[in-house]
């Protein structure tokens, strides 16, 4: 269930649920919706003693993923604060690669080989995962033409697109820090750069 808890409780309320779900090993995934900034929390737990609001139908089409942390150091900065309003919300859906490019494109590309030639030629490339089970995904400037691209636009409204685009059969996973190339060379994570070669 994909349900908010914003029109009836406090943020502080809602960061101690995260917490509690952390401390019990629920598993869970946070959500923003771009139309009303709302945060949502999808998990297999009914929340029937809490007031809360069921994401129905299309409203599935107006989320992206809350940015995931990768160190501890990193979660005071990914956690919602109490004067935070309206589209400020945003900016914990935007991953490192949302705020590096103005504009950008997923692409496809075959292997991690194709993307250090392409970044030779461009320039910096960001591997975003593999997704739907084959498709390699990266991430290039949105200025740049290429043959495999499969959308472009503003960073989230990229990242929509691409969910529409999976039907919500998969949606894009974002982390405080993204594997690249740049012009040939690969930039990795901290100690994370595995953690990113989805099987």
């Amino acid at each position: 269930m994909i349900f908010s808890l914003d029109k009836y409780y406090s943020t502080t309320f809602y960061n101690k649920i995260i917490e509690t779900l952390k401390k019990k090993k629920v598993q869970f995934e946070e959500f923003i919706n771009v139309k009303n900034y709302q945060f949502y929390i999808k998990t297999k737990l009914d929340p029937v003693i809490l007031d809360y609001e069921k994401l129905y139908g299309g409203g599935e089409f107006h989320i992206v993923k809350k940015v995931k942390t990768l160190n501890p150091s990193e979660e005071y900065l990914y956690s919602r604060i109490k004067n935070q309003t309206g589209s400020s919300a945003l900016e914990f859906a935007k991953n490192d690669y949302m705020k590096y490019f103005n504009t950008m494109s997923f692409i496809i590309l075959g292997n991690h080989d194709e993307a250090v030639q392409l970044s030779k030629t461009i320039g910096r490339v960001y591997y975003a995962g593999r997704y739907m089970t084959r498709w390699n995904l990266y991430v290039i400037d949105g200025r740049i033409k290429h043959k495999n691209i499969l959308v472009t636009g503003k960073p989230l409204e990229c990242e929509l697109k691409l969910n529409y685009l999976f039907a919500k059969k998969d949606m894009l996973e974002k982390y405080t820090q993204t594997p690249f190339w740049e012009f040939g060379v690969y930039h990795a994570p901290n100690q994370f750069a595995s953690f990113f070669y989805r099987k």
